[in-house]
């Protein structure tokens, strides 16, 4: 090997690949413009700053009053909708909290998703929160607010 050629040929099982492609920025970035600007249109723009209240609140509500209900968010034909939710869910999450990342959650699985189950956690302690558990939140009767709740208090010990 030539000094050219420092890298690695790192294969990775079906289950990483898939979480790797889902966590892409680009395609993060391209979800959560598409949420903003088709799903849940006029409320707030990407260049905003959607992961704050008060417009994170009418995002929130927004969201819940276009799926209605756990059910019809994991219907398959929300299943593009709901994607976009989680990742908008996970990133407000990640620009509130520097320091935390994307991660999979082994222990969790849900229908949206094949082989993994998306979360955010902190590098450094592995504290986060399940996509899961902040999306059922929104269902609730005080949904919007507890899913703000979620996101400001993501990742510390209970």
């Amino acid at each position: 090997m030539d000094n050219d050629q420092i890298g690695f040929d790192i294969e990775f099982d079906e289950k990483t690949e898939a979480f790797l492609d889902w966590v892409a920025p680009e395609r993060m970035e391209s979800a959560i413009q598409a949420f903003l600007a088709d799903t849940i249109p006029g409320i707030a723009d990407y260049t905003d700053t959607w992961w704050m209240p008060p417009l994170l609140i009418r995002v929130l509500e927004a969201a819940k009053e276009i799926f209605g209900d756990w059910d019809r968010f994991i219907a398959p034909e929300n299943r593009d909708r709901a994607d976009q939710l989680v990742r908008f869910l996970g990133e407000c999450c990640i620009r509130r909290h520097p320091g935390m990342a994307w991660t999979k959650n082994p222990e969790s699985t849900w229908p949206l998703y094949s082989g993994f189950a998306p979360a955010v956690h902190y590098v450094k302690s592995g504290n986060g929160a399940t996509m899961k558990r902040i999306a059922k939140w929104l269902f609730d009767d005080d949904g919007p607010g507890m899913v703000e709740h979620s996101i400001r208090t993501a990742g510390r010990p209970a």
